[in-house]
């Protein structure tokens, strides 16, 4: 593998396979409209949905206008195999900037392709994103995309409550193991530290319009992504967060530890048991109570 600099970040990259192809992940250039919709037009019907949300085929003109946006505005990768047969275009990633100071990512691999090109691909999206001073990518993903589930769970990400049942939103860190809170985010924040499924307690915050993050905790993490807590670090989410929810019990010596270290860190915790929050709408007005920040983390 060898790399040299273009752009923010170390591109382009080159992998070279077996059998004298080579892969190179690198910044779109205008040249590449026809092989990003051949790309496109190469998806199933089911993929296609996953990835627009509908039966959506991408032509030029909509190419044309994601490649051109300015830095500012968003960046788009390209995969280009290339070898004695010729180039192709087999997979994209793209962010593009949200007004709170992060970004929203969205990534495409051809099907023959996929394996270990979506998560190298989506690594050098994070470098580029950390590179140009973005602190976190977001994705709404679709229930039934597991792939793309699978893959920003590998990331350490953390859950934003989307709102809709089918729709969950992943927040990955560009920089380091774990996200953080946009910098614009009201107060006060809430990190609530539980496994998945649907909380009464979500809701009610969702419509009191608190900022709400969901850590599904050390006893889920990828173990090649660390709870930060837990290697005596900082997690940005705990500092960053002015009441913690934590409902992951203390069966599990990690969860109590990472509980043990909250509190001996200053925050504010609400404990919960595992199961859920009977006592959602007291909570929710023990949080709500003053609507001052009960300490500011950033």
């Amino acid at each position: 593998m060898d790399a040299g600099t273009d752009g923010p970040a170390v591109l382009p990259v080159a992998v070279q396979l077996p059998d004298e192809r080579t892969v190179v992940v690198r910044p779109a250039r205008p040249t590449d409209v026809p092989g990003l919709v051949a790309l496109f037009e190469r998806l199933t019907p089911d993929d296609r949905h996953r990835r627009f949300f509908s039966g959506f085929h991408p032509d030029e003109e909509f190419v044309t206008g994601i490649l051109t946006r300015p830095p500012t505005v968003g960046r788009l990768l390209v995969a280009e195999l290339s070898g004695p047969d010729g180039s192709e275009i087999i997979a994209e990633a793209e962010y593009a900037r949200l007004p709170d100071g992060d970004a929203e990512l969205a990534l495409t691999v051809d099907r023959r392709w996929r394996g270990w090109l979506g998560p190298f691909l989506l690594d050098a999206l994070l470098r580029v994103a950390d590179a140009s001073g973005i602190p976190s990518l977001r994705a709404e993903v679709l229930a039934q995309n597991r792939p793309m589930l699978a893959l920003l769970r590998a990331r350490g990400c953390a859950v934003a409550e989307s709102g809709d049942p089918c729709v969950t939103t992943l927040v990955v860190g560009a920089h380091g193991a774990a996200p953080s809170w946009p910098a614009g985010s009201a107060h006060p924040r809430v990190l609530l530290e539980a496994t998945g499924g649907r909380w009464r307690l979500t809701t009610k915050l969702a419509e009191a319009g608190v900022p709400l993050l969901r850590c599904p905790g050390p006893s889920v993490r990828p173990t090649n992504v660390p709870c930060p807590v837990l290697e005596g670090g900082t997690c940005p989410l705990a500092a960053g967060a002015d009441v913690i929810v934590h409902a992951l019990g203390r069966d599990d010596p990690r969860c109590a530890a990472v509980l043990d270290a909250h509190r001996q860190a200053g925050a504010t915790v609400v404990e919960v048991g595992p199961a859920g929050a009977d006592d959602a709408d007291e909570i929710v007005a023990k949080i709500l109570e003053g609507s001052r920040p009960v300490r500011d983390g950033t």
